[in-house]
């Protein structure tokens, strides 16, 4: 429960720092969508395991539940063929090797570039601004919409 609910969010956000600006509604709306197919494929094997298969509901469930460790075990495997996220590096002063991960997923060197100085621009924007900023905005709609 936890894990899918922080996979939810994270990816998402992890796709959006990794690729190019042009791409990435794109790539989190197909995101979105392996998901949902990964749930109606779930639904879809548990069906054909409880109707096609001549066994006891015991082993039936053991085997809904063995079948269901399978892509979670897979991704786990995956994420650790994964870049470390540019933007994370970049905040911690880590910014060759941040251009490095970048440049694993975006060939352009241009645009490596371009993403690398915005990164470092949102970076030093984030840095510039305190919790009391965010608990005691200035405006009046911040306010509003804060409190």
């Amino acid at each position: 429960g936890l894990g899918v609910g922080a996979t939810f969010v994270i990816a998402p956000v992890y796709l959006s720092e990794l690729v190019p600006a042009e791409v990435r509604g794109a790539l989190v709306c197909c995101f979105d969508i392996c998901i949902n197919v990964g749930i109606l494929l779930g639904f879809a094997g548990g069906y054909l395991i409880d109707t096609g298969i001549d066994a006891s509901a015991d082993f039936k469930w053991r085997l809904m539940i063995g079948v269901g460790v399978i892509p979670p075990v897979a991704i786990a495997l995956a994420a650790q063929f994964l870049p470390r996220s540019p933007r994370w590096l970049v905040s911690h002063g880590l910014r060759a090797e941040a251009e490095f991960a970048l440049s694993r997923v975006v060939p352009d060197a241009r645009h490596v570039a371009e993403e690398m100085e915005s990164m470092i621009q949102a970076t030093m924007k984030e840095n510039s601004a305190s919790y009391a900023q965010v608990i005691f905005p200035r405006t009046k709609s911040m306010q509003r919409a804060l409190h």
